[in-house]
């Protein structure tokens, strides 16, 4: 179990699409929406988890154009997601109530993402002992989603501290702007991964 708690939190780590997206969310729209998003994001995992304990994780491991089809889907969600960005970095500032997108945004990005069904497909499997692997993985995909919580929200956290310190109309326009380019550059690397 410690290996695994070792392996996992490196991995949820390493900067990603998913680390840019509890940035930019923060900075965008505040630690609230950033905290949504990383909400949304652990409950993409624990999908990919129960697809693992479903052993559908299985299936798609051993279909090359259902993985680059999610990685095609991933990225046409983070391009989709940047123009927005970009559309509307001269609108006010966000109402904080409105969690819901960026709830919707960390799910779809987690699901689509193709580090987290890489680790649910190729490195988790190695950690489930030879009977009850199905509940194993259920089981360990909940400490991932657990971590994901803890880690990408100090990210967030910290990005919505520096945004409160940076609080100026103009600021709103610039944090905007660098959160659809992100987006459109995650975009652009999950297609050229996809098609390479």
């Amino acid at each position: 179990m410690e290996a695994y708690l070792i392996a996992a939190i490196l991995i949820i780590a390493t900067p990603g699409a998913d680390v840019l997206l509890a940035l930019a969310t923060s900075l965008a729209s505040g630690r609230r929406a950033g905290l949504a998003a990383v909400a949304g994001m652990s409950c993409g995992y624990l999908v990919h988890a129960a697809l693992a304990a479903l052993g559908l994780a299985i299936v798609l491991a051993r279909s090359p154009d259902a993985m680059v089809t999610i990685e095609l889907l991933g990225g046409t969600y983070l391009a989709w997601a940047g123009v927005q960005q970009l559309r509307r970095r001269h609108d006010a500032a966000p109402d904080a109530v409105a969690l819901r997108e960026p709830f919707q945004r960390g799910v779809v990005t987690s699901l689509l993402n193709p580090k987290g069904a890489l680790f649910f497909l190729a490195f988790l499997p190695q950690f489930l002992p030879d009977d009850r692997r199905n509940l194993a993985a259920l089981g360990l995909g909940l400490v991932f989603s657990a971590l994901t919580v803890v880690i990408y929200g100090g990210y967030a956290l910290t990005a919505g501290a520096l945004r409160d310190r940076l609080a100026r109309p103009g600021t709103f326009v610039a944090l905007r702007t660098t959160a659809g380019i992100v987006f459109l550059g995650l975009a652009v690397s999950s297609f050229r991964h996809a098609l390479a």
